[in-house]
């Protein structure tokens, strides 16, 4: 059985709030989806914003489309998935100005899956833009998503480009994140279309 990874709250509610350091380039923070900032203007520089002492390994970044990842949840991604997957890297600076010694990133996932998810066994409805999907719009706040088992073939992250912030995971790399301690996340339960339990 796959699962979702959701990041734990969200923008205004997370608990680690960051925000970009001044005289950030925020053009190319805010970049479409998928495109890599040149070498100039890396890393991008961010500050944390609250106290707190400890950070989550997967958690949304200053803004809700960057998804912030610790060098532990990268470790386990290059472990398991067959694709080599985007970390752009990131300089993390508390509160009194000292960078934080754990490395962090945002997080691009590529090759998503299309085709991927059944819509009509799904909580997602089709937006149309000329007579083309668009995009998956959620018809619940936690939606049920079903996956088609020949699409995600022998993949463990995977997504769908109609609905990219959806993350989901193998139920062997799941067990592979909790047993390596990676936090931040919740998991829902997803399904394929097949009968099968598991993706291995």
């Amino acid at each position: 059985m796959p699962w979702r990874l959701d990041h734990i709250g969200g923008q205004g509610a997370n608990p680690t709030e960051f925000g970009f350091e001044e005289g950030q380039d925020r053009s190319v923070v805010l970049r479409l989806r998928g495109a890599i900032p040149d070498q100039a203007h890396l890393p991008i520089r961010i500050t944390q914003n609250s106290k707190h002492k400890t950070l989550p390994d997967f958690t949304v970044g200053p803004t809700t489309g960057n998804l912030l990842v610790s060098q532990k949840f990268r470790e386990r991604v290059e472990a398991w998935d067959s694709v080599e997957h985007t970390f752009i890297p990131v300089t993390l600076r508390r509160p009194d100005g000292e960078v934080w010694v754990d490395r962090y990133f945002f997080f691009e996932p590529l090759a998503p899956i299309d085709n991927g998810i059944v819509v009509d066994e799904s909580d997602v409805k089709a937006v149309l833009r000329r007579g083309e999907v668009s995009h998956y719009r959620s018809t619940a706040q936690r939606p049920r998503l079903m996956w088609r088992r020949s699409a995600v073939g022998d993949r463990h992250l995977w997504n769908d480009p109609h609905l990219p912030r959806a993350i989901v995971v193998s139920d062997a790399f799941y067990a592979d994140l909790k047993e390596h301690g990676v936090v931040g996340f919740q998991a829902h339960e997803a399904r394929f279309s097949e009968d099968e339990t598991s993706l291995s």
